[in-house]
């Protein structure tokens, strides 16, 4: 996980390795089907862990048994296998649901030794600077135009740079996020984070590229001017200068 602290409804990458140390190719079950391990998120100290008299418990999804029938593959020896994963994903055969309330989680993948990770989620950062940029693309459930929001915030101490997945513009008016509101809206659901900040930004712009490309533009404290390319549809960054 690419950070021990987020905020609420923001999603991020999971990334799983499978290592092969030894000097053999092993036979191991296919991963990411449900009957082969699951990533299972567990709240510490919730109402339910306190009921049962345990540290952590379940959020979603449940977890799975191991199937022994399940198909395998050989992985070769030395080698490694990587799969990232989105916090909050849907697959024919396998999916991510990470929560987004406040509170002190574990996630687990139900497969191999080494498998946890801790992180925290905050109820709620505040907006520093916001801009919001109308798509070419219409809702097709008649939400109006698609929108993407481009916003500065500070988690803890650090200052970072967000980007929301593209939603309507029923979904994500104007007055529901500006400069000195709380990230803590349902209607931001889906933002992740695409860059980490020197400091509290004086000036934030962005503006499209074709369909797929995304042109931001901020200003440093110290009058530096700096930029970031990202993809409309993710946030991944493709470069920056």
């Amino acid at each position: 996980m690419p950070h021990a602290v987020f905020v609420y409804g923001e999603r991020f990458p999971i990334t799983i390795t499978l290592r092969n140390p030894t000097s053999s190719s092993l036979e191991l079950p296919i991963l990411f089907r449900y009957g082969t391990g699951t990533i299972v998120a567990e709240q510490k100290d919730s109402r339910h862990a306190k009921e049962h008299g345990v540290e952590y418990w379940p959020t979603s999804p449940a977890e799975f048994p191991i199937d022994p029938t399940s198909p395998t593959f050989f992985l070769p020896a030395g080698t490694n296998m990587v799969r990232s994963l989105w916090s909050s994903s849907t697959m024919e055969l396998f999916s991510v649901s990470m929560p987004r309330s406040e509170g002190k989680y574990r996630v687990r993948y139900t497969y191999g030794p080494s498998n946890t990770v801790y992180f925290d989620v905050r109820e709620a950062a505040t907006v520093n600077f916001v801009e919001i940029v109308s798509l070419a693309a219409q809702d097709p459930g008649g939400g109006g135009a698609m929108t993407v929001a481009v916003f500065s915030a500070r988690v803890d101490d650090e200052w970072w740079l967000f980007q929301t997945w593209p939603m309507s513009s029923a979904r994500l008016p104007a007055d529901r996020l500006k400069s000195g509101t709380p990230l803590n809206t349902g209607d931001l659901s889906s933002f992740v984070r695409i860059a980490r900040l020197p400091s509290q930004i004086g000036r934030l712009g962005a503006s499209l590229i074709g369909d797929q490309t995304l042109h931001i533009e901020y200003q440093t404290q110290d009058g530096s001017n700096r930029t970031i390319e990202t993809e409309v549809t993710s946030g991944i960054v493709l470069k920056q200068w």
